[in-house]
């Protein structure tokens, strides 16, 4: 399988169930089994009041600051998901794939418009990226491991040095994207 496959498989497991919750009316809370997903929906409730909070403070920094663990917090899950064979990354893109679209639904369905929504996301979007390559490098990660149980391939020094860099690209682009969220769409909210 090549780099790129991966890439593609982790956009698909995310843009799935985006597109599943955006056009049907499922909510994200209905749909939790696992006391895993029932955290998630507890931590991601708790980051939103606080960024809120922060919000109607007028504190920029503290908006940033929460974006962006928040967020590098999703990256590092994905790719330390590739050591229990994917599943942990499989599982992340896909509930974060339904929450990014349960917001915008939700913030629809209280009376923003689709360019409204548009106008505060896309600035920010590239975040997305980044998200989809750190889910990626968790899948390639879970490829090799899978690779190397079976003795077909060996870990090399390459190996860990591109999972370096790749890993690298994800930071600078979820850091560039939590300033961009935190410091301009936050002022289009007001």
């Amino acid at each position: 399988m090549n780099k790129r496959s991966f890439i593609k498989i982790a956009f698909l497991l995310w843009f799935i169930p985006f597109l599943i919750r955006l056009f049907f009316n499922i909510s994200f809370e209905e749909t939790h089994t696992s006391s895993f997903q029932k955290l998630e929906v507890m931590e991601n409730s708790r980051v939103e009041s606080r960024l809120m909070n922060l919000i109607n403070e007028g504190d920029k920094k503290g908006c940033f600051f929460i974006i962006f663990t928040n967020n590098i917090k999703g990256c590092f899950l994905n790719i330390a998901g590739g050591s229990f064979i994917g599943i942990v990354t499989i599982l992340n893109l896909t509930i974060n794939g339904f929450y990014s679209a349960d917001i915008i639904k939700k913030s629809f369905d209280n009376g923003m418009t689709v360019a409204q929504i548009l106008k505060v996301t896309l600035p920010h979007s590239f975040e997305l990226l980044g998200f989809w390559l750190s889910g990626a490098i968790g899948l390639l990660i879970a490829w090799k491991l899978i690779q190397f149980i079976q003795g077909k391939e060996e870990f090399s020094l390459l190996f860990f040095k591109r999972i370096g860099m790749y890993t690298c690209i994800v930071f600078v682009i979820i850091l560039s994207a939590a300033y961009i969220e935190a410091f301009v769409t936050v002022n289009m909210l007001e």
